[in-house]
């Protein structure tokens, strides 16, 4: 990779109830460059990262969870593969280890879903909702045009770059070890899966 190539690191607080403001100074103490961007009210996960990727000028983008569950190998070869052999879009797919901590629920959930999302979408990808996926800058401003604020923006995007015909390359990812798994309320769930339905109807 070439020398010249900087990066800039945008972290977004989505309305957190916990007081962040040591972490965001130390964040900013270690990387100079970074940005902080905060609101009072949570939105969800699509909001955050809308307001993220509208907030970076970069050539290249490359979005995932605040606790980083995968490794700087995987991270890299996204930005080699863009930067080095000019990929407009990946998107990252996790084996099935990632789903061996995770609650049965959880599981069976995302195995149906990989399933619609296969055969009845046909998305180009069974993992819609890995958390690690890049773009260029050509491609920021079909992502601002999702609407979807919460998780289900990943398949919303995906939906998006297939109506415009666009080109997406999948990448095996790797996890981080000792990497805690979030969990979901059933309320949480069931909202989702709602969101899901007016996804496929209207997009």
């Amino acid at each position: 990779m070439s020398d010249e190539l900087s990066s800039q690191l945008i972290l977004v607080n989505d309305g957190s109830s916990l007081d962040l403001s040591e972490g965001a100074k130390k964040i900013k103490a270690a990387i100079p460059n970074a940005q902080w961007l905060s609101y009072e009210e949570n939105q969800g996960k699509g909001f955050a990262l809308r307001t993220g990727v509208k907030a970076s000028n970069a050539d290249y983008l490359l979005y995932t969870d605040h606790d980083l569950p995968y490794t700087a190998d995987s991270m890299l070869e996204f930005v080699e593969l863009m930067h080095g052999e000019g990929t407009e879009i990946i998107i990252g797919h996790r084996d099935e280890t990632y789903y061996q901590d995770l609650p049965w629920f959880r599981v069976k959930l995302s195995h149906y879903l990989k399933t619609i999302n296969t055969f009845i979408l046909r998305l180009g990808t069974d993992d819609t909702q890995c958390g690690l996926k890049g773009f260029n800058k050509s491609i920021k401003p079909i992502f601002l045009e999702t609407k979807t604020n919460r998780f289900l923006i990943d398949i919303e995007f995906l939906r998006l770059l297939k109506r415009k015909s666009k080109e997406v390359i999948i990448l095996d990812v790797k996890s981080r070890d000792n990497v805690k798994m979030s969990t979901l309320g059933l309320r949480t769930i069931f909202s989702e899966l709602w969101a899901y339905f007016k996804i496929i109807i209207t997009t």
